[in-house]
């Protein structure tokens, strides 16, 4: 008998029943990674390229240099089905007449956005020691990203807590990262700040103060105030990591793909008179790009 079947057995009828899970589930994974692309091939490819070098002096005579951009990496992103099953008997279907514990559409689908999150949260979390998310044997925060031949970082040589300093130090570093051809690749649009709800009060402060804290003239917030934003991922398992992504979902490499959009069905009733219901969805995260991005690992 099934676990579910098995919580009407010493009452007939559930009059009332308190599910343990959140009544609504935001969708957070669209904060760490921005919007998912759809597909309905068996997998996508994503690659990094580099653009053209700068133009060369040319001397009256001399010939003609020429250029073309060319792929340095490629990833391949297969999504990956999820998948959740269940049973009722039929006496149980009969007898739940306040339908607490069979109102399956609410239920599975806040479990399903749970999944979602904790895996589009682990790009991040992982992200100073997996390297199996991306185009390379790297992992996505590194202080040195090889693109054939040119180097940059999205990560600190010290990782540093999450405050003021910190914060205009990603910044900082963000702008900063070179091109595959070793030229400034400045982002100076506006950042989205992640992090777990154990600094939440200190983004408020940071990002939202007209003042900067601490500074004897009452310096101006306006490089953080008037470029941020922040969001708080619940599935972010360490207090102290924290990232910054580009809010231009074009000027970063994060990547999310979505194949089957989440479904439940009902299947056919079995010999033992159980009726099994099947939920699924089908997605991958994973980056193909590290510009645009950065993350310390205090």
């Amino acid at each position: 008998m099934s676990l579910m079947a098995s919580l009407l057995l010493a009452r007939k009828i559930l009059k009332k029943a308190y599910i343990v899970e959140s009544k609504k589930v935001p969708d957070q994974s669209q904060f760490v990674i921005g919007s998912f692309d759809k597909t309905t091939q068996q997998y996508e490819l994503y690659r990094q390229i580099a653009g053209y070098a700068p133009p060369e002096q040319t001397d009256d005579g001399d010939e003609v240099k020429f250029d073309s951009q060319f792929a340095i990496y490629q990833l391949k992103l297969t999504p990956v089905l999820f998948t959740k099953g269940v049973r009722f008997s039929k006496l149980m279907a009969f007898t739940n007449q306040y339908k607490e514990v069979t109102d399956l559409t609410p239920q599975w689908s806040r479990a399903f956005v749970h999944k979602k999150n904790q895996v589009a949260a682990n790009l991040d979390v992982l992200g100073f020691s997996s390297t199996s998310y991306g185009v390379n044997s790297e992992a996505l925060y590194a202080t040195s990203h090889n693109m054939g031949g040119q180097t940059f970082s999205n990560r600190p040589a010290v990782d540093i807590v999450y405050g003021v300093l910190g914060h205009r130090q990603g910044m900082t570093e963000l702008r900063k990262q070179k091109s595959a051809r070793g030229t400034p690749q400045p982002y100076i649009g506006q950042i989205l700040v992640k992090g777990a709800p154990d600094i939440e009060a200190d983004m408020v402060a940071v990002i939202r103060s007209l003042q900067v804290a601490g500074t004897p003239n009452n310096d101006v917030n306006d490089f953080i105030r008037n470029r941020s934003d922040f969001r708080v991922i619940d599935y972010y398992t360490s207090a102290t990591n924290w990232f910054i992504r580009a809010q231009d979902e074009t000027a970063h490499g994060l990547v999310g793909l979505s194949q089957m959009a989440y479904d439940i069905e009902k299947l056919g009733r079995t010999t033992f008179l159980m009726d099994p219901w099947v939920a699924s969805e089908s997605y991958q995260v994973g980056w193909y790009d590290a510009h645009g991005t950065w993350g310390s690992n205090a």
